[in-house]
Order: C-alpha cells, then sequence, then structure tokens
C-alpha cells in the first residue's frame, strides 16, 4: 500500500482514509488538539483532493463541476460527478451516480443498503439539489458535507431544508456540515 496523507490507495486504485469519527467529537485541547486538528485537516485535504479531481472531470466533459464520495468506515463506496450532459439524463448529478455505486457495492457484498447507508457519509463539492437531497434522506444517510451552498437548487438548506423538515414516510433526517471550506 501507497502512503497517501492521512489514508492510502491499494493496488486497485481504492481509496483507503482513516476513521472519520473525528469529524463528530470534541477535538482535545492542548498539543492533543493541535495534533488531531493536523490528523483532521490531513483527512479533509485527502477528501477534497478526491473529490475535487471528480468536478475537474465533470467539468472537462463539459458538465457542471460537482463531484462527491461516499464513505463507509475506511472505505470510499461511491464516487461520482455530474454526468448529466453526457448521458442525456436529468437525473445523473454526482450524488446519483455514487448513490448507485453504494448499491453495487452492497449487491456484490450481499449487504443490507440501509445498514450501510445508516454508517456512511457522503462529501461532496457542492450543497446537494433538492432531488439528490431527497435521495439521501430515503437512502438514510445521516451525515452530508459540502464545501459551498447551491442557492439555486439546494435541498438543504439554500432553498429547502429537506434535510431535517417534517416529512411523513420520507426516510429520516440528516445533518449538514459546511466545514469543507477551508
Amino acid at each position: 500500500m501507497a502512503s497517501l496523507s492521512g489514508g492510502s490507495i491499494d493496488r486497485t486504485g481504492k481509496h483507503k482514509i482513516c476513521s472519520l469519527v473525528a469529524l463528530e467529537v470534541e477535538l482535545p485541547s492542548g498539543l492533543g488538539y493541535v495534533l488531531a486538528r493536523l490528523l483532521l485537516l490531513d483527512l479533509l485535504d485527502l477528501l477534497l483532493g478526491i473529490f475535487t479531481e471528480q468536478a475537474r472531470e465533470a467539468l472537462q466533459s463539459g458538465e457542471v463541476p460537482v463531484g462527491c464520495l461516499l464513505v463507509h468506515g475506511q472505505e470510499v463506496v461511491g464516487k461520482g460527478r455530474n454526468e448529466v450532459n453526457e448521458t442525456k439524463n436529468a437525473t445523473r448529478h454526482a450524488e446519483m451516480v455514487a448513490l448507485d455505486q453504494l448499491l453495487d457495492w452492497c449487491r456484490r457484498g450481499n449487504l443490507d443498503v440501509r445498514g450501510v447507508c445508516e454508517r456512511t457519509v457522503l462529501y461532496v463539492t457542492v450543497e446537494p439539489c433538492v432531488m439528490c437531497a431527497a435521495a439521501l434522506r430515503l437512502m438514510n444517510v445521516p451525515l452530508v458535507v459540502y464545501g459551498c451552498s447551491n442557492e439555486r437548487f439546494g435541498g438543504c438548506g439554500s432553498v429547502l431544508d429537506l434535510s431535517s423538515a417534517e416529512l411523513p414516510d420520507t426516510g429520516t433526517t440528516f445533518r449538514v456540515s459546511v466545514t469543507l471550506h477551508l
């Protein structure tokens, strides 16, 4: 395995990253705080690099430059970029592409999709649109971390807040973090 600032890439090219629990716990004080903060920044730098590359590929293909990762435990189980123009399919947003990969990963491993989704985090360059936020809610993804707001179509608070709205029979609410614009 080749080391990659806070994570590694195995021979198949799959990204393996360290546990994401640090994103959800209080950082200790003193030297421990500094070390925890550096580890967190290394992890965020790694994630930013991976999904920013996805966004760059989208832009080079004539798409809106959005890229994302679905991370389950220490493994990237889905990554996506917008493919709307390439496929002539308006639903092929980065998040939907990544969710399809997660579903394939679950099928191949004979895993319970709901159980996997309940322990998966989405990292995305731009706030998910209303369609994608609804899909994430239905799939029970508990945390969405994005880099910038989507003032035109945002489904996590900019236009509508599907992440916390009381909507019967539409999956579970999820938390949103806008911490990746470092």
